[in-house]
């Protein structure tokens, strides 16, 4: 299981094209019931993050190749449940424009000391099965100082969800009254 682990993080840097953002994080390894036992088996949990759906694509054979030989060359068998670690939600796309019908929403909603540039991000979230059927645009809603999401110490900040839905809807009006 280490072994796959560790292989894993050469996935990226080895095979993604520079600039086209990717991640794949092992956020779950469970094995064994005693520090003097050598376990029979190990539990692992994935998470392939991109920008594109070509690179999730690579990120994925690239996965499946890289667990199926390490097991080979260690003799041991694997399953791989492809719900859990490949049949996750696609790639985020913003699709209304280049920003900047969200951006001018969100000023108009919050005042623009409370607007910023985000970077680029490869987001994983249900939100993106909304861009299947209409136009969407992903914004990045700040929570102040202290631990990003994905930290078990985040905490979210009342306001900031607040300022986003502001935002949000002065860009679905605003969307809206362009058509």
């Amino acid at each position: 299981g280490s072994e796959i682990v560790m292989a894993l993080q050469t996935v990226v840097s080895r095979n993604a094209t520079p600039g086209d953002m990717a991640v794949i994080t092992v956020g779950k390894f469970q094995s064994g019931n005693a520090p003097n036992v050598i376990p029979d088996k190990a539990e692992l949990g994935a998470s392939i993050r991109s920008v594109t759906p070509e690179t999730r694509k690579l990120l994925e054979e690239r996965t499946r190749s890289v667990i199926d030989h390490v097991c080979k060359a260690n003799g041991a068998q694997y399953k791989l449940a492809r719900d859990e670690l490949f049949a996750q939600t696609p790639v985020v796309f913003e699709g209304v424009n280049d920003g900047e019908l969200a951006k001018k929403a969100a000023v108009e909603a919050v005042g623009e000391k409370n607007v910023f540039d985000s970077p680029r991000i490869p987001a994983s979230e249900d939100f993106s099965y909304y861009a299947q059927v209409a136009p969407t645009y992903f914004m990045t809603i700040g929570s102040g100082d202290g631990p990003a999401n994905h930290n078990p110490g985040f905490k979210a900040d009342d306001g900031a969800i607040l300022n986003g839905i502001k935002a949000e809807v002065r860009m679905i009006l605003d969307y809206l009254n362009s058509k």
